[in-house]
């Protein structure tokens, strides 16, 4: 951590000096968001620490973007504004900034969406507010979608899709899980893409959970 901190340092008095150049900025954007983690994995974790260095990133990524809207990485800077930004608590301006991401840099939109969904759906899986829990699920589902629409074979995509509607299941009167409509089908699509990934056992243990049936071809696949 000290080393990013002489980084910081550094960085900021090139900035001083030539405040012009975006890649500077981002840079210490980089460097700052680095820090802000390496709080967190403080013990105990020094959080207003770790808030002050994402504040201060976010700062410095919508600098390099107000100097450089045309920048070689500017869907990475989006991407990395949106980083610092659900950080610092601030979830709705996050996912406008991956959104953004996605439409300024569409060879990396699937990945974009996909960190979309994932904050709404982390978002929502302890949001009280069972209104505002309900639309950030459902917009998680539509970024999962749409990050599954650029990237047909995104296997995680389609496993995240299937946490988040896990969180949107009912149950009927006798206590039998109800799943979302398309629950079932996003894990079984997870399993046929990736078999064996890190997800596979999670996957099938959700699908039995809600009553649903693992394909044969996946279990077979997994004894390869």
């Amino acid at each position: 951590m000290q080393n990013y901190g002489q980084a910081v340092d550094l960085l900021k008095s090139v900035t001083v000096a030539d405040p012009s150049r975006e890649i500077i900025w981002a840079n210490l954007a980089n460097a700052y968001l680095t820090l802000g983690d390496a709080a967190l994995k403080l013990n105990p974790p020094d959080k207003e620490k770790a808030t002050g260095n994402f504040t201060e990133a976010a700062t410095a990524y919508k600098k390099a973007i107000q100097l450089n809207p045309q920048a070689k990485d500017i869907g990475g800077y989006h991407n990395n504004l949106g980083q610092a930004l659900v950080r610092t608590g601030d979830t709705a301006a996050a996912v406008t900034e991956y959104n953004t991401a996605a439409q300024v840099d569409p060879t990396r939109a699937a990945q974009f969406y996909f960190n979309a969904g994932a904050v709404l759906t982390n978002q929502g899986a302890f949001d009280a507010d069972q209104a505002k829990k309900k639309t950030e699920l459902d917009s998680a589902v539509q970024f999962f979608d749409k990050a599954i629409a650029v990237k047909p074979d995104f296997a995680e995509a389609y496993y995240q899709k299937g946490v988040n509607l896990v969180n949107q299941m009912t149950y009927d009167k006798s206590g039998k899980p109800v799943p979302a409509p398309g629950t079932v089908e996003a894990f079984n699509k997870y399993l046929e893409l990736d078999p064996t990934g890190k997800y596979a056992d999670a996957a099938k243990g959700n699908i039995q959970f809600l009553g649903g049936t693992v394909e044969t071809k996946y279990k077979a696949s997994k004894k390869k």
